[in-house]
């Protein structure tokens, strides 16, 4: 026993490199995903995050929570400081990550150990390769309000963010790393994984624009991968923390549309466009700006029809009554109704209830049915109509385009189980939904055969027997009497 403890001993302190590689987490600025925001990198100037530290550490490594929407590539992180001098390079492969509320957390272990003084500013530049168009970089407002008897902190104690050489009033989430011993809390680059916790496909959004813009609405239109609900917010440009609108389409599909209300005329937007499936936290962002003209001159004169108040129909005189007080009209009955605020509450996408409903009829053979719907008021579409099935996982199984002059479409052979069934208005690649997704069940025909095989079985078989039973007692004819 007393020759094993020394060999464990020194097992340990072997072992103990590679328990306490990634250093203590002595810093981390990550608030929860509802408070993080998206950064599209192709999009912006050269990311970078300014730090400073209350202490004197050894640097080891830092995180960033981040996401890859498109091809794998490298990224080159350098740390600098204060001069602008160059303290150590990284450079990172970065495969596809999907994006998950808040992002990604990436670490990025340093080649060697950096000193890193307190009260003095540091950067770490990321820069990505070109042809990475789908990273994104996410981060959290940093502006918070002092207290007036709180001591000033620096405004790089949570970080800052640049964009080029332009100060970010938001800060990237990181976290930073330092050499002395200690359990990490992150995993080795060869275990490190996204911190998703479902294995489904991802929801990607692909062909997002804006379709149309008024002097008071937006229509804005986008394609997913896989089926998935339709989210938006409307934020200004003055200030990009307020959602001034917002729209919900609880729909689970592939084409997304949805038009937003109650803007303000001749304004700067940005539109952040979301889809998720169900409850599962499968989503994916997109943002996009805009800018609301100045109304015509015909839609002047509808806004100020519309905002003018009924002229109030001129009441009778009434009597007075029995206590002799004179009756008194209702206060509130001729005032004009007032304009009212944005509201900060989703809106509906379009009146589910409003729609018509789909017409289904039954076809000749399994599983064969035909779907039928109603021209919308403003008329056929141009492009023609798109019928989508899915099936009870909300998987695509056929898919139809068809002319503006029909309006009917036979389904031939879909298996047992759950459908449902979407029809669109195609305008040059825009679908809008022309009635109530609906919702039908084809039944197995496997047993309904199954049962009809056995009642014939049976009459066959019963038959059978009762002839036989009834040949074998039958009434026998008497023979003839002989006489003597």
């Amino acid at each position: 026993m007393k020759r094993f403890l020394p060999w464990c001993a020194l097992l340990f302190l072997s072992a103990s490199p590679l328990a306490f590689g990634h250093g203590v987490n002595f810093f981390e600025y990550a608030p929860d995903p509802w408070q993080s925001r998206r950064l599209v990198v192709s999009a912006a100037d050269t990311p970078s995050q300014t730090f400073q530290l209350g202490q004197d550490a050894i640097l080891q490594s830092f995180d960033l929570w981040m996401d890859n929407l498109g091809e794998s590539g490298s990224i080159t992180f350098t740390l600098l400081d204060d001069q602008n001098t160059t303290l150590a390079t990284k450079v990172k492969t970065i495969s596809a990550l999907p994006a998950v509320p808040g992002g990604n957390k990436l670490h990025i272990d340093l080649n060697s150990t950096v000193v890193v003084e307190k009260n003095k500013p540091y950067t770490i530049r990321i820069t990505p390769q070109e042809t990475m168009l789908g990273l994104g970089l996410y981060y959290a407002n940093r502006i918070t309000f002092l207290e007036h008897n709180q001591d000033y902190a620096s405004d790089y104690s949570n970080g800052a963010a640049k964009l080029g050489s332009e100060e970010q009033n938001y800060s990237f989430k990181f976290a930073l790393y330092a050499a002395s011993g200690g359990s990490g809390s992150t995993l080795t680059e060869d275990e490190e994984q996204p911190n998703s916790s479902s294995t489904s496909p991802m929801v990607f959004i692909t062909n997002a624009r804006v379709v149309n813009t008024t002097y008071n609405s937006v229509t804005l239109a986008w394609t997913t991968n896989i089926a998935a609900d339709s989210r938006v917010t409307i934020r200004t440009q003055l200030d990009p923390l307020y959602v001034y609108a917002s729209g919900f389409d609880p729909t689970l599909e592939l084409e997304h549309t949805i038009t937003i209300g109650g803007l303000t005329q001749n304004a700067d937007y940005f539109a952040d466009v979301f889809s998720q499936q169900g409850d599962a936290l499968l989503l994916s962002t997109y943002t996009i700006a805009f800018h609301t003209p100045k109304p015509t001159a015909e839609e002047l004169v509808a806004q100020q029809t519309q905002n003018q108040p009924a002229q109030p129909a001129q009441q009778p005189t009434q009597p007075a009554t029995p206590n002799n007080q004179p009756a008194t009209n209702n206060p509130t009955a001729n005032q004009p109704a007032t304009n009212s605020t944005p509201s900060n509450q989703p809106t509906s996408n379009q009146n589910q209830s409003a729609l018509p409903a789909l017409n289904f009829g039954s076809g000749s053979r399994s599983g064969n049915f035909s779907v039928s719907w109603q021209t919308p008021a403003g008329g056929a579409p141009e492009t023609g109509w798109r019928i989508d099935i899915f099936d009870a996982d909300k998987n695509l199984e056929r898919q139809f385009y068809l002319p503006s002059k029909v309006t009917e479409k036979d389904i031939a052979a879909l298996p047992a189980g759950e459908h449902t069934a979407i029809v669109y208005a195609n305008d040059n690649g825009t679908f809008t939904k022309v009635a109530t997704p609906a919702v039908f069940s084809i039944k197995s025909q496997v047993a309904k055969h199954i049962w009809i095989s056995i009642a014939l079985a049976v009459l066959f078989f019963g038959g059978t027997s009762w002839l036989v039973i009834w040949w074998f007692m039958r009434e026998k004819s008497p023979l003839p009497e002989i006489e003597e």
